[in-house]
C-alpha cells in the first residue's frame, strides 16, 4: 500500500507478527523453573535463598516479556488488518467511480 509518501509492506508486517509470536511461544515454553536447582547444592542457606529469589524474579521478568511480546504481535496483526481494510475500501471507492457503479465522493 502506498499513500502520502510512504509505503506499508503488509507481508513484512505479517512476518513480523508471526516472528514475534513464534519467539514468545518459545520463551513461554521454557520456564525458569526448569533450570535445575537444588538448595543443598548451593552450600549455604543464604546463597540458596538468594538464588531462589533471583530465579523467581527472573520468571516474573520472563512472564512480563511474554505478555509484552503477545501485545506487540497483536498490534502488528491489527495494523496489517487496518491497512488491508483501508486499501480495500479505497479500491472499492475508486472502482465504483471509474466503473460508474458507485457514488462520486466529489458530488454533494
Amino acid at each position: 500500500m502506498v499513500a502520502g509518501g510512504f509505503r506499508v509492506d503488509l507481508t513484512t508486517l505479517d512476518e513480523a507478527a508471526s516472528g514475534v509470536s513464534g519467539t514468545i511461544d518459545m520463551v513461554a515454553q521454557q520456564p525458569v523453573s526448569k533450570i535445575p536447582f537444588e538448595r543443598s547444592a548451593a552450600g549455604d542457606d543464604h546463597v540458596a535463598g538468594s538464588l531462589s529469589d533471583f530465579l523467581s524474579g527472573w520468571q516474573r521478568g520472563v512472564n512480563n516479556l511474554v505478555k509484552d511480546g503477545q501485545h506487540i504481535a497483536g498490534r502488528l496483526v491489527d495494523a496489517a488488518d487496518a491497512y488491508r481494510k483501508a486499501d480495500h475500501n479505497a479500491q472499492e471507492a475508486a472502482g465504483g467511480i471509474f466503473a460508474g457503479t458507485g457514488r462520486d465522493p466529489g458530488v454533494r
